[in-house]
C-alpha cells in the first residue's frame, strides 16, 4: 500500500466517535482518566475533541477538554493545537510507518516545549483500537501517558 492510501485510509478510519481511557504515571500525580473522543471531516483536516473527567487528589472530579487538527500528506501526519476550532501552532508532526493493511500501522514523532520533551507514538492496532503513548521528560517532568481509544458502536 503506497504512503498516500496509508495515510487516506488512516484518516477515513479515524472518522467517528470513539471511547477513551487514559492512564498517568511517572513523577506527577497518577491518573486514569476516561472519556469520549471524536474525529470530524472538516475538508483539510479532521478536527479532534475529546471531553474527560479529571479525578483530583481531593476526591473531586473536573471536566477537561482537547482540540486539535490532523492534517494528513503523504506519510506524514501534522497535528495543529486548537481553540474553539481555530487552528494555532503546529503541536506533533508524524512520520507514518509504511506496512500493510492498517494493523500495526504506527506514527512516531517529537514535540519539544521549552525544557521538555514529548516523544509520541501512535499505534494503530485494527480497525476499531488504536493508542497514543506520550513519554514526557525534562527538567521537572518525568512521566509517561498512554492513550487508548475504542470506536464507539455503530460508527
Amino acid at each position: 500500500m503506497s504512503n498516500i492510501k496509508k495515510s487516506e485510509k488512516i484518516r477515513s478510519i479515524l472518522i467517528g466517535e470513539w471511547q477513551l481511557s487514559r492512564n498517568i504515571s511517572g513523577n506527577i500525580y497518577p491518573m486514569e482518566l476516561l472519556g469520549r473522543a471524536s474525529f470530524k471531516n472538516c475538508g483539510d483536516y479532521l478536527f479532534y475533541r475529546e471531553e474527560f473527567k479529571v479525578p483530583t487528589p481531593i476526591g473531586e472530579i473536573l471536566n477537561g477538554t482537547r482540540e486539535y487538527q490532523y492534517y494528513f500528506n503523504n506519510d506524514q501526519l501534522a497535528i495543529y493545537f486548537s481553540s474553539m476550532g481555530v487552528r494555532g501552532g503546529l503541536f506533533l508532526s508524524l512520520k507514518l510507518s509504511t506496512n500493510n493493511g492498517i494493523n500495526g500501522t504506527k506514527g512516531s514523532g517529537v514535540h519539544h516545549c521549552g525544557s521538555d520533551r514529548y516523544d509520541a507514538e501512535f499505534n494503530f492496532l485494527t480497525y476499531d483500537n488504536f493508542k497514543i503513548t506520550y513519554k514526557v521528560s525534562g527538567p521537572k517532568k518525568d512521566y509517561t501517558m498512554i492513550t487508548k481509544y475504542k470506536r464507539e458502536a455503530g460508527y
